[in-house]
């Protein structure tokens, strides 16, 4: 309902402290990148979180959304923000940008929280388009890497929001939404993937009589991530409960525990025997 809106205005403040605030003019949607306003928050102090809150031209406030600083104080933050409080069949999103020195780089943009679409030529009835995928939550695909073939091709046509990464999630492909079906569809000539990337992060949790209060799936050991079926009562849980924006959620993967990555085998080793907090 607010895309192309004039005269939206954004304030960006520490929730703390009253005297630490900045405000900018929203961009229309649709206008090309580079085109966003930028601003500098007064007294801001390593550890604060930052409150948004979108404001109307007549500086009513129309929604809000805090993003904690765990989520941006090591390595700056760029993504969509879903704004809170926007009232019935209303949606919006903040596109924010988050530098931690002093403005002078930012991280990429990743694609929008609707996804991009990929569309592919390749010949008919080759199956194999150069993406490995992990089916494991019978849902969505996860790509989990990208070999020489029409993908890389097609990457290299195209700009960095539309690109197919590692880690991305495929929504559909040539409609289908069902990812068993997603390999007879890569059979055909053309593709149209609706594409999501990922949102990562981590989580700290120890463990409590040997468990963390999850049930973990995962198809063999190679499987590149463990796959989250249900959490239980227990460390996770609590987890979830005091940090309600970094939630570990059913159909979540865990990709890597203490900085190492692996195979799923590996991954669950390192949980069992990690003599402290993950």
């Amino acid at each position: 309902a607010l895309d192309g809106s004039e005269g939206l205005r954004c304030s960006c403040r520490v929730p703390t402290r009253a005297a630490s605030r900045a405000e900018v003019a929203v961009p229309q949607a649709g206008r090309r990148a580079g085109s966003a306003s930028e601003a500098s928050v007064p007294g801001y102090g390593v550890g604060d979180a930052l409150h948004f809150t979108l404001l109307a031209e007549d500086k009513r406030p129309l929604g809000e959304v805090t993003l904690a600083s765990s989520i941006f104080q090591q390595a700056g933050f760029s993504g969509e923000l879903a704004v809170k409080g926007m009232g019935a069949n209303t949606t919006a999103y903040l596109l924010v940008s988050i530098s931690i020195d002093g403005g002078v780089t930012f991280p990429p943009v990743p694609a929008t929280a609707t996804g991009y679409r990929a569309a592919v030529e390749a010949a008919e009835g080759d199956g194999d388009r150069g993406l490995e995928l992990d089916l494991m939550d019978r849902v969505h695909a996860r790509v989990h890497g990208i070999r020489a073939g029409h993908f890389q091709a097609y990457n290299a046509t195209v700009g960095p929001l539309q690109r197919v990464c590692t880690d991305d999630f495929i929504y559909s492909v040539n409609a289908c939404r069902w990812s068993k079906d997603f390999v007879q569809h890569f059979r055909r000539k053309n593709l149209s993937l609706v594409v999501r990337r990922p949102l990562m992060y981590p989580i700290s949790v120890a463990k409590r009589e040997g468990t963390l209060g999850l049930d973990l799936w995962y198809e063999h050991d190679s499987s590149p991530a463990l796959l989250v079926t249900r959490v239980n009562e227990g460390p996770v849980g609590q987890w979830n409960a005091e940090n309600p924006d970094r939630r570990l959620e059913r159909l979540d993967r865990i990709v890597g525990v203490n900085g190492r990555g692996g195979g799923a085998s590996l991954l669950l080793q390192l949980i069992r025997e990690a003599p402290g907090p993950l």
